[in-house]
């Protein structure tokens, strides 16, 4: 086996890492739609990874745990440090308050995604059940909810209703980032079991949690944008659920 065969997934998996790595260096200079982007990038490439090492037969335990480093950076720390970012440009004043070395000390309140995520890669890579479910939220999720709030701020996007609502009201309150960070956290560290989005077979009648899910996150990409990426993971969360039993059993 050639030296590229052998280490081209472990490639795919140190290009997820140097994105993420890229992605905080973009936040902490005030970029933090690039940084969302690369953070959607590096979660291709964590999808590529592990294809180019199914197909390959390279799969390892030094790719599995090389795996998991790399979510840390790019589906943890990434996202925490886009959280912060928010926090320290947030409207309320009481943000301020309380300081350590001039940084608001709200802002460090994010590192329970850090905390959360690296939890959730510790027991994914000790639970083997998980090859066909997941327990909590898987880390890719966690990351892209989070990307898509600045990305959704850039778009200027407005919900029409009884009356029209400007989102930035709320993404940039500090209280609903609070909020978002612990929500996230909580169903990472959860037991609750998620859908694979892997497909074993095309089989309609097996499968049907999945394509509901990938027809709603389509049909919503065309009427919300960059909305529909928190509006279905959300609606993921709450398809797992109703479709509890047949996850757990399905092939």
């Amino acid at each position: 086996m050639s030296f590229l065969k052998k280490n081209l997934a472990n490639g795919f998996t140190l290009l997820n890492m140097f994105l993420g790595f890229a992605g905080v260096i973009n936040v902490l200079y005030h970029d933090e739609v690039t940084g969302c982007y690369l953070l959607m990038l590096a979660a291709v490439f964590d999808l590529l990874d592990g294809f180019v090492a199914r197909m390959l037969k390279t799969t390892s335990t030094l790719g599995k745990q090389l795996d998991s480093f790399s979510d840390l950076v790019s589906f943890g720390l990434l996202p925490a440090v886009i959280i912060h970012s928010l926090l320290l440009r947030s409207h309320q004043t009481w943000v301020y308050v309380l300081t350590f070395y001039d940084v608001p000390v709200v802002s460090f309140f994010p590192f329970i995604i850090l905390a959360a995520t690296a939890l959730r890669l510790a027991r994914f890579n000790e639970d083997s059940s998980q090859d066909h479910y997941f327990k909590g939220l898987p880390c890719p999720a966690n990351g892209l909810f989070i990307a898509s709030l600045p990305l959704i701020l850039r778009s200027d996007l407005y919900i029409s209703g009884y009356n029209t609502i400007y989102l930035e009201k709320y993404i940039m309150n500090s209280w609903v980032l609070i909020s978002i960070s612990l929500i996230l956290s909580i169903l990472m560290i959860s037991r609750i079991p998620l859908m694979n989005l892997k497909f074993s077979n095309l089989n309609i009648k097996k499968n049907y949690p999945r394509y509901i899910l990938i027809l709603s996150f389509l049909i919503c990409c065309f009427f919300f944008y960059f909305l529909s990426i928190p509006i279905i993971i959300s609606f993921y969360v709450f398809l797992s659920l109703i479709f509890k039993k047949k996850i757990i059993t399905i092939d």
